[in-house]
């Protein structure tokens, strides 16, 4: 694959029509995972479904290791209309032009060691397909969080059962500049997965989270097993506990 760039934010397209969005590099003190997901598709973009990748959303975030931007901004609340972000930009014209099935975009959480947990934004995991990933993260040494995602954060503060938490077209208020938002309320992709690799663990292990979820959410395309939920829909009750309301 040859490198495109628009605004100096390279991507790179694979196949003729992409079906998949994968992103990583949105905070610069999330960097391991940047490098262990571009280390896994460079030897094995091929067997993928045809994609758009993004390896650095921020690369002035990724260069000077913080979670804002040289401007200090948190691109992952800047996806709004009309937005100054010169990276937030480039995203937006590279991707807008596409009608993506998925898009996973690739995050740590630095306070986690041996737990995981994904967002799944308009998207609904189905209890089998679940389980098969919560027994291959076990075969790794990694169990599924539970707890709150962030309660200190404003923007989150939901709880995670299981590892898994589903996120409604609801709960992605335009003015949060949530890019998972921008891209379902804009149509370029229906359902946007946000794993949260574990930022204490070792790059072997994540290098193994990031190829069981690539697996699992590319390679098997799981939208035969999941389903998209429309803006009346909501996600099985039992997986779903909001802030300020007991577990």
């Amino acid at each position: 694959m040859l490198p495109k760039k628009i605004l100096d934010t390279e991507y790179f397209v694979w196949g003729d029509q992409p079906q998949l969005l994968l992103t990583s590099g949105m905070h610069g003190d999330e960097i391991q995972v940047t490098r262990v997901l571009k280390k896994y598709i460079e030897p094995n973009y091929q067997k993928l479904p045809s994609f758009v990748y993004i390896p650095m959303i921020s690369r002035t975030a990724c260069a000077i290791g913080s979670r804002r931007n040289e401007n200090r901004k948190d691109l992952n609340r800047s996806f709004i209309s009309g937005t100054s972000e010169r990276e937030v930009q480039a995203v937006m014209q590279i991707v807008s032009s596409y009608k993506f099935n998925l898009a996973i975009d690739f995050h740590e959480d630095r306070d986690r060691t041996t737990s995981f947990y994904l967002y799944d934004n308009c998207g609904r995991i189905e209890t089998p397909a679940w389980k098969r990933i919560t027994q291959k993260m076990a075969k790794i040494g990694v169990s599924m969080y539970e707890g709150w995602d962030d309660p200190e954060d404003p923007d989150l503060g939901h709880k995670v059962k299981q590892g898994y938490l589903p996120i409604t077209i609801d709960q992605l208020k335009t003015d949060m500049g949530f890019m998972s938002g921008w891209l379902i309320r804009n149509g370029i992709s229906p359902r946007v997965i946000d794993p949260e690799i574990l930022g204490k663990a070792s790059l072997e292990t994540k290098k193994k989270i990031v190829e069981v979820l690539i697996e699992e959410f590319a390679l098997l395309k799981y939208k035969r097993h999941d389903k998209q939920i429309s803006q009346e829909d909501h996600s099985p009750d039992h997986l779903v506990v909001r802030r300020n309301q007991s577990p």
